[in-house]
């Protein structure tokens, strides 16, 4: 069977540096390590409780939800500020063409 497709993880840097250094000390090359890994897995050959799944608990929801309310604030201030800014700048040139106006139909001719 052909190796086709490509798997992506996101990894910290020290731990992909460390991971590498631990198999390249066995002569292993990290893909085909990877790989015999993932066919283990398959093959029921290596047991899914020496993964513990992370289960994120309620501080830490609370304390994402506080730093998503946070920046959710912070862009409504940036939005408002943007707002204030191309009205103001909307106003002004009304403002210079309200001027232009009055002063070319204080020019004009009475007919």
């Amino acid at each position: 069977m052909a190796k086709d497709k490509l798997i992506t993880i996101r990894i910290e840097d020290e731990k992909r540096t460390a991971f590498k250094k631990w198999a390249e000390s066995r002569n292993l090359d990290v893909s085909s390590f990877l790989y015999e890994v993932i066919q283990a897995c398959i093959d029921s050959r290596i047991d899914q409780d020496i993964v513990k799944p992370r289960l994120i608990d309620r501080l830490e929801i609370d304390e994402r939800i506080d730093a998503l309310s946070k920046r959710l604030t912070e862009i409504d201030g940036r939005i408002d500020n943007l707002i204030e800014q191309k009205v103001e700048r909307a106003l002004e040139s009304l403002r210079s063409e309200w001027q232009t106006l009055q002063q070319s139909s204080k020019k004009a001719p009475v007919l």
